[in-house]
């Protein structure tokens, strides 16, 4: 994968560490775009800050409206809990 990005309720981020680092290559790039002060960290911890993109930039720039519907796209993709 060249990008993932994350999409998450932060509760469910401990239980996806595991899928999201066996998605990862050397060569993926991970932007999450999660509330919370630290799921970067925590991401990062698991498959190296290496990976990681800052997102909030790219956020703010989609306006609130055009957020909520990608954001809401993006995870049903991503991550699908059983």
């Amino acid at each position: 994968v060249d990008l993932l990005i994350v999409c998450l309720k932060y509760n469910a981020l401990p239980d996806a560490l595991e899928d999201i680092q066996q998605i990862v290559d050397e060569h993926t790039l991970v932007m999450s775009l999660m509330n919370g002060v630290d799921s970067e960290q925590i991401i990062g911890n698991q498959i190296g800050m290496q990976h990681m993109s800052k997102s909030k930039p790219i956020v703010n720039l989609l306006g609130m409206k055009l957020k909520k519907q990608i954001i809401m796209s993006i995870s049903n993709l991503i991550y699908k809990q059983s």
